[in-house]
């Protein structure tokens, strides 16, 4: 009934601020921006003003940030995406000069790590 592929629209201020964040202090793949002008992704953003959406990925996850003034939140949540190594996983961040909370052992079986990006969104890194 469902695919294995997840979307995730973040709707964010500044998308090139967010893309440069999701990429390179989390280590997503970079899959483009939207170009208005030539009606496509593109990696390179050549259009005139600031990028308004972008795209990135993390395994079968896509991330999509989309520009709003308005940041839309939804109460309470918190995104979960497992990784290989948390705790190298946390050293990567960390040596990025990110704010990471220091890996911590959970009573449900993970371990993990949490991560805010700039407009509020946490993230929870874990291993099982």
């Amino acid at each position: 009934m469902f695919g294995s592929d997840f979307n995730l629209m973040l709707y964010v201020r500044d998308v090139a601020r967010s893309a440069a964040f999701y990429h390179d202090a989390l280590g997503f793949d970079f899959q483009g921006w939207w170009s208005d002008e030539r009606q496509a992704h593109v990696k390179d953003w050549t259009d005139a003003g600031r990028p308004g959406y972008a795209e990135l990925s993390a395994g079968p996850l896509k991330v999509s940030l989309h520009a709003s003034d308005e940041v839309v939140r939804t109460g309470g949540a918190m995104f979960h995406l497992k990784v290989a190594n948390v705790d190298e996983y946390y050293g990567r961040v960390r040596d990025k000069g990110i704010d990471v909370s220091a890996p911590k052992d959970e009573p449900w079986g993970w371990r993990m790590i949490t991560v805010t990006d700039p407009d509020g969104h946490e993230w929870g890194f874990y291993t099982a």
